[in-house]
């Protein structure tokens, strides 16, 4: 049995409760996956995704222009050609953003990581976004502060961005539930306010759709509980 304390992701644990073989799989027997840019139809979902994702990053960091955003994203993960159907296919979709209330809020933060405590082991993570009513812009100071510990008093929103058409957003972000309550759980831990909501924002060409949940105590305890299972079974190779 491994008793060596380390960090996991919560892409681990929600990987663990997908399912433990594919957890084997993937963290214990390292199989390699080659990474698929595109495909013979064009840009993987992944890719694509990465893009988009890439882009509202950068949009936070004060550039607004999408073909510059476009560039820049393409650029930074070392992406080359793309078609120009492709091309403007993800720039409708970044729009979809651009033109949502996420991208006209000034009490927001970007790609926010986290560090959280759970059964004495350590969980990491990164947020899509995180918004906080009158959230000043040294609030999150440094990154290895992750969440400084003056957001108190303000109920929060943690906002997680998904590329790809959906047709019922509350079915669509049921296989997410695991992912954002642990964000969920991870905001309450360094604010110290279990007030929130985590919202799924579904982004396609053709128009976004939103999915909203709000958080309770209860809810945090079950999460809590439920990381603490998947962690044990892990350090005990349960899989």
């Amino acid at each position: 049995m491994r008793t060596l304390k380390r960090t996991y992701s919560v892409s681990e644990l929600e990987r663990y409760a997908e399912s433990p073989e594919k957890y084997r799989a993937q963290y214990v027997i390292k199989r390699p996956v080659m990474p698929v840019i595109g495909t013979a139809q064009g840009l993987s979902a992944t890719t694509r995704g990465d893009i988009i994702h890439k882009m509202i990053e950068i949009f936070g960091k004060g550039e607004k222009e999408p073909e510059k955003l476009f560039d820049t994203a393409r650029i930074e993960l070392e992406i080359g050609d793309i078609t120009h159907d492709e091309r403007n296919d993800i720039l409708l979709q970044f729009k979809v953003f651009q033109n949502s209330r996420f991208a006209n809020t000034n009490d927001s933060e970007n790609e926010v990581p986290f560090l959280m405590k759970i059964g004495g082991e350590h969980v990491d993570g990164k947020l899509d976004m995180l918004i906080i009513p009158n959230l000043g812009t040294h609030a999150l100071t440094h990154p290895s502060t992750l969440l400084g510990a003056c957001l108190r008093a303000s109920p929060w929103e943690i906002v997680d961005f998904k590329t790809g058409e959906t047709f019922d957003p509350k079915e669509s972000a049921g296989k997410y539930s695991l992912q954002m309550r642990a964000y969920a759980l991870a905001v309450a831990k360094a604010t110290g306010n279990a007030e929130g909501k985590v919202t799924i924002f579904f982004l396609s060409s053709s128009g976004g759709k939103e999915h909203q949940e709000s958080i309770s105590e209860e809810k945090l305890r079950t999460t809590e509980k439920e990381l603490e299972t998947i962690i044990e079974n892990i350090r005990n190779e349960r899989y």
